[in-house]
């Protein structure tokens, strides 16, 4: 008898004592902390009353039971067997309390991993059960842990169903399953703690030494709940069969205050994890103070950087210069620049001084580009910003209508956009360039030019692109600017006949012909010619003039062109032209003020007869004041070559650039018997030297040579020699090579000795 009483009476006695002295410690921190940490929020405080009334309300059902054992049913051993109903009810309460402290722990732990919704997921899902056999899938330790609440809360319900303790030993698995979960669940709470507080090391010691005692708070205490819920899983086990009975009730001893060490672990590390987080807001403050005072550090440093980058620019040569110049040297910069709204662009992004004076010249912004490509919504805006900007200034208009390879990028409804601005400002147009590569396209544009008045118009230009011209068929030509356009001085026009596309013509200087897709008949050409009364420059560039007419020209002197202020001509005729058309070209102008003269790509090969019967009808042409000749990949044979001399004897410069057989055309400048060819049958072909002992080209004074091949250096040193002789000297001789190491230097010394030399060594 006394062994039982020892064994269950006594067991239940110590087991309420114990439970007791951990209910007075619960007490005691519980009341400490409303009186230390009264500004924590309210929630918080709530919870830890809610605490402190199930723990007193579960020490009330343990002090029933023990009461009703040892004073109710006192020396009734089989009283013993039966269950009590406040027994089941303080499991319970037991198992609220525990899953409320493990959720606390849950708060902390997301609060300290910075809202880790994963790990907090799988501690909360350990804490809490999900009913019959569902399993947590957020991370394997929900997989492998079931939960507390759910196991004490079935376990409860179950055990409600019998009245004997001996009918409880079928439920014994539900009570692993909880204690193991209860293990578990305390490992990984410990275990993420320390990781969490260690990760949040700082290198203030004051908090790193704060943080070691919170984790060895964490882990004493982990080890407490955890150690303590393997002992009841021991006890259990080992008395398996009478753990509940009147022979022993140890593990209800144990069981009895197991809530009161998990409640007693929260109230211990409360206080420090409360002055820890007074030290991070402290820490909070301090950070923000310290940022505040970075920024205005950096701040101070833009301010101070900015005025170290002005000074420096203030050293500058270039800041020296007054603003003036600046405006000057800026005016005069487009001129020189390819694109000049490139130009204007560029040096506004320069500096807030270049830009402010780039702003303050309207001339700068006087290039207006009108494209019809979508480059951006704020291309019209860009084209009115350029207009306002100019202030009333000239303007260079550009019209490109060259389309790339996408299509897409073409918009009609912009280009009228841009002309329906562009064309009413006709009266401030100093130039006028039009670009395209369909004629149609660029005669659509031109159309509403016919009866505009341009009164600043200095120069226009219309290219097309030649891949895709297409012979000119119209029965009437595009007369442009009808009303007048007084100054226009330069017209160029590629690839379009000027009887298509034709400005006025009376006050012109420059006229570029290049490539017209139709010949000219002599009639259309000549009345071009006469009507453009001040020409100083032509450039016939491709077969111009129809061959037959031209040769009927030459043939015939009262029928000759005449252009009296012509100073400047330049030939380039097609590939396919003959020396004899271009002699016959030559023929038929009179330009008595010619000065300058330049043919590219002339081929010079003709039967002798051929210049003798234009020789014998209209004699050699008369160009008595023209002093430069340039000679541009020419191709020479010897009657080509000897027409020369006697066809300008005025010369004063001759240029032979890229030409093949240059030694031909430079031995003419010999004496015949030292030229070569003595032996020779054709004595028509020297018939036309009116002297063979005569000085050729007697007034020559400067030769320049860049040749395809290395020249003939005897020959030159032998001109050079000769004309010394017979008193008209060369006095310059430039050369323009490639390879300057294979120039013979003896020859070239002998040379310097005599002559200014001029060498100049292509890229």
């Amino acid at each position: 008898m006394s062994a039982n009483v020892n064994a269950t009476v006594g067991a239940l006695f110590l087991g309420h004592l114990a439970a007791a002295i951990f209910y007075g410690i619960n007490l005691v921190q519980t009341s400490g902390y409303f009186q230390l940490f009264g500004n924590d929020l309210w929630t918080l405080k709530f919870t830890v009353f809610i605490l402190w009334m199930l723990d007193t309300f579960h020490m009330a059902m343990i002090s029933h039971v023990v009461y009703t054992y040892v004073v109710s049913d006192f020396g009734n051993i089989e009283a013993l067997r039966l269950t009590l109903w406040s027994v089941w009810v303080q499991a319970i309460v037991s198992t609220i309390i525990t899953t409320i402290v493990r959720l606390i722990y849950v708060m902390r732990i997301w609060r300290l991993s910075n809202r880790n919704v994963y790990l907090v997921t799988a501690i909360a899902l350990s804490a809490l059960f999900s009913f019959g056999k569902r399993k947590s899938y957020w991370t394997s330790v929900g997989l492998m842990t079931e939960q507390i609440a759910a196991c004490g809360i079935v376990v409860t319900v179950k055990n409600f169903q019998v009245n004997s303790y001996n009918a409880i030993s079928g439920n014994s698995y539900l009570l692993y399953l909880g204690l193991g979960s209860a293990i578990v669940t305390d490992v990984i709470i410990t275990s993420s703690l320390c990781v969490l507080l260690f990760s949040n090391r700082t290198h203030i010691k004051r908090i790193n030494s704060l943080l070691n005692t919170l984790m060895l708070y964490t882990i004493y205490t982990g080890m407490l709940t955890g150690v303590y819920a393997i002992v009841l899983t021991v006890i259990y086990a080992l008395y398996r069969k009478d753990t509940i009975s009147p022979q022993n009730s140890l593990f209800m001893a144990f069981y009895f205050p197991s809530c009161k060490t998990l409640s007693s672990r929260v109230d211990v590390l409360k206080d420090d994890i409360a002055r820890l987080e007074n030290e991070f807001d402290h820490m909070a403050a301090v950070e923000d103070y310290l940022v505040m005072q970075l920024e205005t550090l950096r701040s101070s440093m833009k301010k101070h950087q900015s005025r170290i980058n002005r000074l420096r620019s203030d050293c500058a040569p270039i800041a020296s210069i007054p603003n003036e110049i600046l405006a000057a040297i800026f005016e005069a910069g487009p001129s020189a620049y390819e694109d000049r709204e490139e130009f204007a662009m560029c040096i506004s992004h320069v500096s807030r001084l270049w830009r402010n004076i780039a702003l303050a010249i309207p001339s700068l912004w006087t290039s207006i580009r009108v494209n019809c490509e979508c480059v951006g919504d704020g291309q019209l805006r860009m084209l009115e910003l350029f207009i306002a900007r100019s202030h009333g200034k000239p303007l260079d208009i550009t019209i490109d209508l060259v389309r790339d390879d996408d299509a897409d990028s073409w918009d009609e409804l912009l280009l009228c956009e841009q002309t329906d601005i562009v064309f009413p400002l006709v009266s401030r147009w100093r130039s006028l360039r039009v670009s395209g590569t369909f004629r149609e396209e660029v005669f659509n544009v031109l159309s509403p030019l016919r009866h505009l008045y341009a009164p600043l118009l200095e120069a226009f230009e219309v290219k097309v692109e030649s891949s895709a011209v297409e012979p000119d068929e119209f029965d009437e030509p595009l007369l442009l600017f009808q009303r007048g356009a007084p100054r226009l001085t330069h017209v160029e026009i590629h690839e379009i006949s000027i009887t298509a596309c034709e400005p006025p013509l009376s006050s012109l200087t420059s006229l570029n012909l290049h490539h017209p897709p139709n010949t000219y008949d002599v009639d259309r050409y000549r009345d071009m010619l006469v009507a453009s009364i001040h020409l100083t420059d032509l450039q016939l560039v491709g077969d111009v003039v129809d061959t037959g007419q031209l040769y009927t020209i030459a043939t015939s002197p009262t029928s000759s062109i005449k252009v009296p202020t012509l100073r400047s001509l330049t030939i380039s005729p097609s590939w396919s032209a003959g020396s004899f058309t271009i002699y016959s070209l030559l023929a038929s102008l009179e330009t008595p003020a010619l000065e300058s003269l330049t043919m590219r790509c002339c081929p010079w090969k003709n039967h002798i007869s051929e210049f003798q019967e234009v020789f014998r009808n209209y004699g050699p042409p008369r160009f008595p004041l023209l002093r430069s000749l340039t000679l541009q990949f020419a191709d020479f044979d010897q009657p080509g070559a000897m027409w020369f001399p006697s066809m300008l004897p005025s010369i004063t410069h001759i240029s032979l650039m890229g030409c093949k057989s240059s030694a031909r055309f430079l031995s003419l400048l010999l004496p015949w018997d030292e030229a070569g060819d003595k032996g020779s049958s054709n004595n028509s072909a020297a018939s036309i030297k009116d002297d063979s002992d005569s000085v050729a080209l007697p007034l020559l004074t400067d030769i320049c040579l860049a040749p395809v091949d290395m020249p003939d250096l005897v020959v030159i040193c032998s001109i050079i020699s000769d004309r010394i002789l017979r008193r008209t000297p060369i006095t310059c001789v430039r050369f323009h090579f490639r390879d300057f190491n294979d120039i013979p230097q003896d020859r070239l010394e002998w040379l310097k000795e005599r002559v200014q030399v001029k060498v100049c060594e292509l890229n």
